[in-house]
């Protein structure tokens, strides 16, 4: 991939790579799963799985062109386990999405530099109302890191959201 409006001579391009495996299995009434995810710029390949994993384009010499591309690089999981109980199914999840960019790396703090750490905390209970037609409430909490590095600055609070919700899947 390149980047437009880069000075002559400048890095105009990236690499984009990345690495998932997923497991999923059950044992009785015990079901379990989860999913790892590692890359380098991966949100500069329309990677929309855990979050922006993007290169970051930086003007190293203040001429007003981008001149040199910093990698992303991150890694994200998830793991739940659930137990059958008749036609429901709950099941406890956590997972985890951590990204960093050191944006200009000749520079210490810059504007561009940051290092993210979030949390996904749920519950997630599907009930089979019949062949095809289930009902999935949740409630899930995103923790977007309390104490990230955002633009070169520490201890950046980024917020969290809960979610409480019911899906309504047909499959057919």
């Amino acid at each position: 991939t390149q980047f437009e409006n880069v000075g002559p001579g400048a890095d105009d391009s990236f690499d984009s790579y990345g690495l998932c495996l997923g497991v999923n299995g059950g044992f009785g009434p015990v079901v379990i799963g989860g999913e790892f995810t590692w890359g380098r710029n991966l949100g500069g390949a329309n990677y929309v799985g855990a979050g922006n994993w993007g290169p970051t384009a930086y003007d190293s010499n203040a001429d007003g062109f981008a001149d040199t591309i910093e990698d992303t690089e991150g890694y994200a999981w998830w793991f739940h386990i659930g137990f059958k109980i008749g036609p429901a199914t709950p099941y406890l999840i956590v997972g985890n999405n951590s990204t960093d960019n050191d944006g200009n790396a000749a520079v210490a703090n810059d504007a561009l530099e940051f290092d993210i750490d979030q949390w996904m905390y749920g519950i997630s209970v599907p009930i089979s109302v019949a062949k095809g037609f289930t009902i999935r409430p949740e409630f899930m909490y995103y923790d977007f890191d309390s104490d990230a590095k955002v633009g070169g600055v520490n201890g950046v609070d980024r917020g969290d959201q809960w979610f409480l919700g019911v899906q309504w899947m047909l499959v057919f």
